[in-house]
């Protein structure tokens, strides 16, 4: 039952509706307060329609149309948590083999590729996910959105000259330093290393180095 212990503290408050994104995009999505409510009986163990329930909500309207904003857990006033309870219906989807949407589909894919290879395989998830003839019709709608994209990209504007500048570093023991000299600067990082003090200078155009105490 601790699986279903703060979907089980919901009030039907209704904070958790008022604030979902999905929601308000399409009025006919089941929403995080009746999803919180059907986890806390898929949950149950002594609850004997737990795949009828699941199937249900994978519907059209079901638990993988969820944007994933998490305002209904910042909203909730009794932790109740509803889009972690969401997360536990897909997970409970997808043990139970029922994972004919496209949104189960995408999080298997996810799962799968980082399982085997280590990393996203983004070009195998959009067919992985709607098939590869729903993708390929598809194609021309993105290619469309990537020619109006390169149109309405801003200028290039030209990059600043490089700052010239002339530096020294001094400790009160000995130390290296990175001596006088021109050089552009991206980035410094320190190092101690035997009570000296390195400076090393990343992309340097010329570096001479001396050595010296106070």
């Amino acid at each position: 039952m601790n699986v279903i212990r703060k979907e089980a503290l919901c009030i039907n408050c209704g904070c958790c509706v008022s604030e979902c994104n999905a929601m308000e995009a399409d009025p006919r999505f089941m929403g995080p307060q009746a999803l919180a409510k059907a986890m806390r009986f898929v949950g149950d163990p002594r609850d004997g329609n737990k795949i009828a329930r699941l199937e249900k909500l994978n519907g059209e309207h079901g638990i993988w149309e969820c944007t994933r904003c998490y305002f209904c857990n910042e909203r909730c006033p009794k932790g109740v948590d509803p889009r972690d309870a969401i997360a536990k219906l897909g997970a409970e989807s997808m043990y139970e083999g029922i994972d004919r949407d496209m949104g189960a589909k995408h999080a298997k894919w996810f799962i799968r590729s980082t399982e085997t290879t280590g990393w996203l395989r983004e070009t195998e998830l959009v067919p992985k996910t709607q098939g590869v003839v729903s993708s390929i019709k598809q194609m021309k709608f993105a290619m469309s959105l990537a020619l109006v994209a390169a149109k309405s990209a801003p200028a290039q504007k030209e990059s600043p000259a490089p700052v010239r500048m002339t530096t020294r570093v001094s400790s009160s023991a000995d130390c290296s330093i990175a001596a006088r000299s021109n050089f552009t600067v991206s980035r410094s990082t320190e190092l101690r290393r035997s009570g000296r003090l390195i400076v090393m200078l990343l992309m340097p155009s010329s570096v001479e180095t001396s050595s010296f105490s106070d």
